[in-house]
């Protein structure tokens, strides 16, 4: 797997979800995390800067919040589904991003 840091705080989703237990924080490091790779993969950048690539941020403090919000809610999708149906207005959140070729 590649280097990614993620885009939202473990607390942000929780809040987010309404999740006041600990019972799923595993799945739901494994949900940000798979998230924030797809949302790299639609807009072909990173989110946050790491070694020898920039991003739009520095860190998980400074991320655009229409990133953050993209990934809050596929999270929210696929933990309240487990399967992800896709909410159309929710892509073009990302079209300020998007790197063009």
């Amino acid at each position: 797997m590649f280097d990614v840091s993620t885009a939202v705080t473990l607390e942000e989703a929780k809040q987010h979800l309404r999740v006041d237990h600990d019972a799923d924080d595993e799945f739901i490091k494994r949900l940000i995390l798979s998230c924030t790779q797809l949302c790299e993969q639609e807009i072909l950048h990173g989110i946050i800067d790491r070694e020898g690539t920039s991003g739009f941020s520095k860190d998980v403090d400074h991320v655009p919040e229409a990133i953050k919000t993209w990934i809050l809610i596929r999270v929210a999708e696929r933990y309240e589904t487990r399967e992800g149906k896709p909410i159309p207005w929710v892509e073009a959140l990302l079209d300020p991003y998007r790197w063009r070729q």
